[in-house]
């Protein structure tokens, strides 16, 4: 382990980047990487952390104009995505949300500002696979409740049966975010029930030597605010060593 290696603090800062897969009406699985992945008749053999850093990095982005495009989910990262997609020519971007409008991670502002720009939004559906021969052609999509479990802070969406239903796409971007890595696990660190690692006011997590922070122990889900969280975890890893 790190420990046994001499390390004597650990502080891990970062965003959860294990993905989340899709799958197509083939039973093929879509990889969805980092972020967000763009789904379409190229990303199936080229999907993963290089091809989405090429289209990052080289602008590689297809022709949007006139076509539609889908964005999954419900936080600032799909609230970025449909704004920009929007920019580059699309004809229609909808953002679609399992939950309701209230319950949505992005900050209110970015919300607001997509509408603005012409951004619609399909709250209370859920995505049940992708349609298409080689490439994206549609989506079907299914209507959902929200009802309050026990034990859960939000609303919980609960796919209403019979009410599902295709729209016409062009492209797919899935804004849902990640998990956590299997790392996690080998530390042997308390995790709360999400898989976040658990720490204290100072970012500490319930073994002495190591110290967590950002999304990974349930920070919010912003740059600024890992950041804040990454800082905040280095002064308390000062503080530790000063006082041993």
């Amino acid at each position: 382990t790190w420990a046994e290696n001499g390390y004597r603090r650990i502080i891990n800062v970062r965003d959860p980047p294990r993905e989340k897969n899709l799958k197509n009406n083939t039973g093929k699985v879509w990889r969805l990487c980092f972020i967000t992945l763009l789904l379409h008749p190229h990303s199936r053999e080229n999907a993963g952390p290089k091809w989405w850093n090429k289209l990052l990095e080289k602008k590689l982005h297809p022709n949007y104009k006139g076509k539609k495009v889908a964005v999954i989910g419900g936080g600032n990262v799909a609230m970025d995505c449909a704004r920009t997609i929007k920019r580059l020519g699309a004809e229609e971007v909808d953002v679609i949300y399992r939950r309701a409008e209230e319950q949505m991670p992005a900050e209110a502002k970015e919300i607001e500002e997509a509408k603005q720009e012409g951004i619609k939004f399909l709250f209370q559906n859920n995505i049940v696979k992708i349609v298409g021969n080689q490439k994206v052609e549609k989506l079907e999509l299914i209507k959902t409740e929200l009802v309050q479990k026990e034990g859960e802070k939000r609303k919980v969406p609960i796919n209403i049966e019979n009410s599902n239903y295709l729209i016409d796409i062009d492209y797919v971007i899935m804004a849902l975010g990640s998990m956590p890595e299997q790392f996690t696990n080998n530390l042997e660190l308390d995790l709360d029930k999400y898989g976040y690692i658990i720490v204290d006011e100072k970012n500490r997590t319930s073994k002495a030597k190591i110290f967590a922070g950002g999304d990974i122990a349930g920070c919010k889900g912003t740059v600024a605010w890992a950041a804040r969280s990454g800082r905040d975890a280095a002064n308390s890893i000062d503080e530790y060593l000063k006082n041993i």
